[in-house]
This record gives C-alpha cells, sequence and structure tokens, in this order.
C-alpha cells in the first residue's frame, strides 16, 4: 500500500480470518512481486535498501534485496536471500531487481531479475529446502538464462520450467526445460503461435498451456495439450481483446479470462 499515491509503498500481511494484520508494514516493498513458499508460512519479497542522507536520486533503485519473511509467532527477522550485494558471484547489477517464484507442487524456486524497464534478464534456480535450510548460505543459485535468452515470462510446474522466449522466435515460443538438467540448451519446444500470430503470455493449467496470441488487433486464446506444439484456438463467445488470468495452484483444467471489444465492457469467463 501506499500514502497519497506515491511510489513509497509499504508491505502489509493480513489474516483473512480476521481481517487483522500479521506483524508491523514492511516499508520500501514498492515491487508487486510476492512469492509464498508452498507451506503457506513464509513469503519472499524485494525491498529497497534504506536511503542514506545526501545520496543522490539515482541511488533509490540500487542494490535492493529479495527478503524472507516467516509468519509463525516468534519468528526471527526478515532475512534478504538474493541481491547484487549478497551474491556476487552471479553478475548481478545493482539495478537487478529480484524476485523469487514458488510453486505449491515443485520442490523448486526461481530467482528472476529485470532492470524494471524490459521483462528479459537473469533467471536462477534452486531448491526450496536450500532456502528453509539455514546452513545453506548463501543459497546455492544456479544460472538458468541470461538478459541475451530473451526470456519474457516464467512458469514453474514440479520439476519443469516453462518459458516464453524471442530468441530466434520473432514471433516468440514456449519452450520446456527440466530443471534436474538446468541446461537452456537442452530445452525442449512446447508452443508456437500459428503463422501471422504473436504469442504474447501463457498460463499452465493441470494438464495443458493456455496462451494469448495478437493478430492484428485481434486478441484470442489457443490451447497446447501435451506433445502438440501447434495448438487448438478456444472458441471466444463473441471477437474481443482477451486477458488470460493465470491459475497459481495449477490444479484444474479450466481458466478465467477477461474478454472486451468495442461495443462491450470488460466481462470475466
Amino acid at each position: 500500500m501506499s500514502a497519497g499515491g506515491s511510489e513509497n509503498a509499504s508491505l502489509y500481511v493480513i489474516q483473512v480470518a480476521t481481517g487483522m494484520p500479521l506483524g508491523k508494514p514492511v516499508p520500501r516493498v514498492p515491487e508487486a512481486g510476492i512469492g509464498w513458499l508452498p507451506d503457506s508460512q513464509s513469503l519472499t519479497f524485494n525491498q529497497l535498501k534504506r536511503a542514506k542522507v545526501g545520496e543522490p536520486d539515482t541511488e533509490v533503485y540500487m542494490d535492493s534485496r529479495v527478503m524472507w519473511l516467516r509468519l509463525q509467532p516468534n519468528a526471527p527477522p526478515a532475512e534478504p536471500i538474493f541481491g547484487p550485494t549478497l551474491n556476487r558471484g552471479l553478475g548481478l547489477s545493482r539495478l537487478d531487481i529480484g524476485t523469487i517464484q514458488f510453486q505449491p507442487d515443485s520442490p523448486w524456486m526461481l530467482a528472476r531479475t529485470t532492470d524494471s524497464t524490459v521483462p528479459e534478464g537473469y533467471l536462477f534456480a534452486a531448491r526450496v529446502a536450500d532456502l528453509t535450510n539455514a546452513k545453506r548460505r548463501p543459497i546455492p543459485w544456479r544460472k538458468i538464462s541470461s538478459f541475451d535468452d530473451g526470456i519474457i515470462a516464467v512458469e514453474l510446474k514440479s520439476d519443469d520450467v516453462y518459458l516464453l522466449t524471442h530468441a530466434n522466435a520473432p514471433r516468440h515460443r514456449i519452450i520446456k526445460l527440466s530443471l534436474k538438467d538446468g541446461d537452456l540448451r537442452n530445452a525442449r519446444e512446447v508452443a508456437v503461435p500459428p503463422p501471422g500470430s504473436v504469442l504474447e503470455s501463457f498460463v499452465l493449467t493441470r494438464n495443458t498451456i493456455v496462451a494469448s496470441l495478437r493478430d492484428g488487433t485481434r486478441l484470442g486464446l489457443r490451447q497446447y495439450a501435451a506433445n502438440d506444439s501447434v495448438g487448438t484456438d478456444v472458441a471466444l463467445p463473441y471477437p474481443a481483446a482477451v486477458h488470460v488470468h493465470a491459475s497459481p495452484s495449477q490444479s484444474i483444467d479450466d481458466v478465467f479470462y477477461t474478454s472486451s471489444g468495442w461495443t462491450r465492457p470488460p466481462q470475466m469467463w
């Protein structure tokens, strides 16, 4: 939450059952990239460093860190676990802003960075057990990709990571990589757009990939089953611009999407 419409936001954790806050607000958290661990007992977030008196405004977004906040009673303070001042051997720049992604059915976690102006950046992987084991410090992050690999969207599922990339694919494609392997050269192509379309984003369901595709001014949906990189169009109720919503649990085959048109207000389906 930000006061007065500023970007000087603080993180609040609210207990749903009571509507009451858990702990005190955490300052300097302008990014929305919150990552809940699979047990829902702790979370990660990116926090800006505390400003020093007299330092230039250009320092505001430098050297941010991903913090791990445990919510149990009497838990220790939030712990820094990822960032350019913590992981000097990873090649991060001072402006790399990190987030960490988890998935309920996955033993892995992904650390992703951008400079906040473009989606491309670094991608690293480690096991969730490396985070929860205090003896594994610093966390042994393994690099999956860098800026030149053109990764613009990432989804985690079990032992695999699905990557939307424009590298050697001007209309984009989705590739799948086993994190047990971790070598991007061994990734397998699992979804490509039909001729004339651009694959803009995607979500994972229990058994399929559902992607948003642009064809001129039209935005549609296409579904890709296992071992079907061509896919089939999803029938829509009327020609529209469509935005598909993520399914965090990936436990069902249905998806929610919002459609809108020149003469129709936004509707959720």
